[in-house]
């Protein structure tokens, strides 16, 4: 089978993953997979990354909030292989696609990842930077992850400010373009880290 008809079958199947699986994800669910596949796509031409590669790192880097919703991507690596010796993908490309989905997450990304990473990267950090994503899809990940509004604020602060600051808050330079857009949001989200103060308790108006 041809890498281009690989992952149209592989893209198919995870959609029906998704959309039959019993876990509630209103934030990291189908919608979220498809625009950081899409946008991957994008970012990975322009980086000269693996189109293969990038695009099935994206379509399953977050299958382990499938199975636990507060977990990290290493908990989804299981699903995947099974996903992927169903399609009798190489052991070889298995770890490398592996590889890409743990450089890519905001915990332990740095300067020095690969262009396949960086393409998932820019894609995933962007829909986290969407002028919407406050209004729209903050409610949601609270549900989704039971935290309340201040502990989401202390989780974005944490890992995504050292980011902005080393400058790899985005990598490409079609994603760069959207800066403002992650600047304005982590504005927002620091505003209501201080106003919920250091103990979480509302500043007093």
């Amino acid at each position: 089978m041809r890498k281009d008809e690989l992952i149209i079958h592989i893209k198919e199947e995870v959609e029906q993953i998704y959309k039959s699986s019993d876990v509630s994800l209103p934030y990291h669910g189908w919608k979220h997979i498809i625009f950081v596949y899409t946008k991957a796509r994008d970012f990975a031409i322009e980086l000269n990354a693996d189109l293969f590669f990038v695009s099935i790192a994206a379509l399953t880097h977050d299958m382990n909030y499938l199975i636990n919703v507060k977990s990290k991507p290493s908990e989804g690596q299981q699903m995947r292989r099974a996903l992927f010796k169903k399609y009798k993908i190489k052991s070889t490309d298995i770890s490398r696609i592996e590889e890409i989905i743990f450089e890519a997450d905001t915990s332990y990304r740095h300067e020095n990842i690969s262009s396949d990473a960086k393409a998932l990267s820019d894609a995933d950090t962007l829909f986290k930077s969407l002028p919407i994503t406050p209004i729209l899809f903050a409610k949601q990940y609270c549900i989704e992850q039971d935290i309340t509004i201040h502990d989401t604020a202390i989780k974005i602060i944490k890992y995504q400010i050292p980011l902005m600051e080393k400058g790899i808050y985005f990598y490409s330079d079609s994603a760069k373009k959207y800066i403002n857009w992650a600047q304005a949001n982590l504005s927002l989200w620091q505003n209501i880290l201080d106003y919920y103060g250091s103990e979480g308790e509302v500043f007093s108006l």
